[in-house]
C-alpha cells in the first residue's frame, strides 16, 4: 500500500510503502530487509531498508511462548526518497521485499494505480471483516446484517472469505454487483494442506494464538485500502451490530463527539464502542428478524476497553487490531478513546461465553439482564430493504430463529 500521510517538519510529506505479512523464524527481529520499488519511468530499482512494526505486544503472550513459535505479523515500512516521491508521486508500480539490497526479489507486489481524492472527497464509514469461514447456510442472516451496516452507516463492507456455504457465495456475489461491498479470497501462510476447509478449521480451533495474529493482515490491509477513500473504517464480525442509541447512523454520533469535543481527531486514532451481550440463552421475541427477536441482553457491559469495536480514523493509525489502534502513526497521538454507552453501543450476539470467561458470564452478565429495543427503531426500513434483496437474490432461505 502506498501512504502518504505522515507530516514531517517545513510541511513535506514522507511517502512510504508499507507491506504486510507475516515471518516465521527465530531470528526475526535481528534479520535486516530491503525494499526495491520499481517504477516504470526508471531503469533500475530503488532500494531502501525496510523499518517492521510488528501488530502484536509480546504482554498478550504466555510465558511459554518461544521465538519461532508462531507466524508473527507485521507492517514493513519502506520509507520513499524525497526526490523521488516529489517526482514520481503515485508511487512505483511493484515493490519486493529482499534480505539484501541487490537480490533478485523472490516477490513482486504490485501497488494499486489510483487517483488519491482530496480529503474533502473521501466518503464515510467503511465496515471491514475478516474471514468468512462459515459451513451452515447463514444467508438470511447474513442479509440482514448487511443491510443493517448500509442502514446504519456504511459506504462500503469489505469482507475476506476463506470458504462459505452456497447460498452465502450468492448473497456476497449478489451484493458486489448491486451494492458498494467488495469481497477478498483468503489463504494461510505455511503448507498447501492447511488452507482445506476441515483441515484449517480444526487447526485454528486448536491455535487460538496463531488464529489471532493471523486475523491481524485482512484487518490492517483492510485498513490500509480504505485510507484513500474513506474517513473512518470499522472492523467488526458478522455476529456485531454498532447501534447509535439517539442517533440515526454512525456519522451523526461521530459527529456530535467532535462537536462535543474540538480536536478530538487529532488528539486519538480510534473510538471504541462499548460492547453488550446478547447471548442465545437468553429469552426472545417472535419477529420476522434473526437479530431483533433477540431483544435481552447483559444488563452489565463489558469493562471499559475489553471486547470492544472501534471506528478508526483513517489518517492517524500504523497499526490496527481487533479492537483499536494498536500504533498510531505519530508519539503524540492516543491509541484510543472510549465512546459512551448513551451514545452508542455494541451489540454481540453470541452463542455462549467464551472458555476463559466463564465465572464472569456467571456472574456479571448471565445473572443480571434488561430488554434492549433500541434496534427495532429502524425496523420499517430495515424490513423494506431485506426484502427488495431476498426478491432480486430469488433463492430459498432457511428460516433462522
Amino acid at each position: 500500500h502506498y501512504d502518504d500521510r505522515v507530516m514531517v517538519h517545513g510541511g513535506k510529506n514522507r511517502h512510504h510503502v508499507r507491506m504486510l505479512g507475516v515471518v516465521k523464524s527465530e531470528d526475526a527481529d535481528a534479520t535486516r530487509l530491503f525494499c526495491q520499488f520499481w517504477y516504470a519511468e526508471l531503469p533500475r530499482p530503488i532500494v531502501v531498508e525496510s523499518e517492521r512494526t510488528e501488530i502484536w505486544l509480546q504482554s498478550w503472550d504466555g510465558a511459554s511462548t518461544h521465538p519461532g513459535q508462531y507466524y508473527r505479523p507485521f507492517v514493513f515500512s519502506c520509507p520513499v526518497p524525497y526526490n523521488i516521491s516529489h517526482a514520481l508521486p503515485a508511487g512505483p508500480r511493484n515493490a519486493s521485499l529482499v534480505a539484501e539490497p541487490c537480490a533478485c526479489p523472490s516477490n513482486s507486489l504490485p501497488l494499486p494505480v489510483t487517483n488519491v481524492p482530496t480529503d474533502a472527497k473521501k466518503r464515510g464509514i467503511a465496515v471491514c471483516v475478516k474471514g468468512l469461514d462459515f459451513a451452515e447456510d447463514i444467508s438470511a442472516r447474513l442479509v440482514e446484517w448487511l443491510e443493517l451496516q448500509f442502514l446504519l452507516g456504511a459506504d462500503r463492507v469489505f469482507f475476506y472469505v476463506f470458504d462459505v456455504h452456497p447460498k452465502v457465495d450468492l448473497v456476497l456475489h449478489y451484493y458486489r454487483r448491486f451494492r458498494n461491498v467488495q469481497f477478498e479470497k483468503l489463504r494461510l501462510p505455511g503448507l498447501d494442506e492447511t488452507n482445506a476447509p476441515l483441515r484449517r478449521r480444526s487447526y485454528l480451533a486448536n491455535n487460538t494464538w496463531q488464529k489471532r495474529r493471523h486475523e491481524l493482515i485482512p484487518y490492517n490491509d483492510c485498513y490500509y485500502r480504505h485510507i484513500p477513500t474513506h474517513h473512518f473504517v470499522l472492523l467488526v464480525d458478522v455476529d456485531e451490530v454498532v447501534v447509535p442509541r439517539k442517533r440515526s447512523s454512525w456519522i451523526e454520533a461521530l459527529d456530535e463527539v467532535v462537536s462535543d469535543t474540538p480536536g478530538v481527531l487529532a488528539t486519538y486514532a480510534s473510538f471504541a464502542v462499548p460492547n453488550a451481550y446478547f447471548f442465545e440463552r437468553f429469552e426472545r421475541e417472535p419477529s420476522w428478524s434473526w437479530f431483533l427477536g433477540r431483544t435481552t441482553r447483559s444488563a452489565n457491559f463489558t469493562r471499559p476497553g475489553f471486547a470492544v469495536k472501534s471506528f478508526f480514523t483513517t489518517n492517524s493509525s500504523l497499526a490496527v487490531f481487533n479492537h483499536y489502534t494498536l500504533v498510531p502513526l505519530y508519539t503524540k497521538i492516543q491509541r484510543v478513546a472510549l465512546l459512551s454507552r448513551d451514545l452508542i453501543q455494541l451489540n454481540h450476539y453470541r452463542e455462549g461465553c467464551p472458555r476463559e470467561m466463564d465465572a464472569q458470564c456467571r456472574d456479571d452478565y448471565f445473572r443480571y439482564t434488561v430488554r434492549d429495543v433500541t434496534l427495532r427503531r429502524f425496523e420499517a426500513k430495515l424490513r423494506r430493504k431485506v426484502e427488495e434483496a431476498k426478491r432480486g437474490l430469488k433463492i430459498k432461505f432457511l428460516v433462522q430463529v
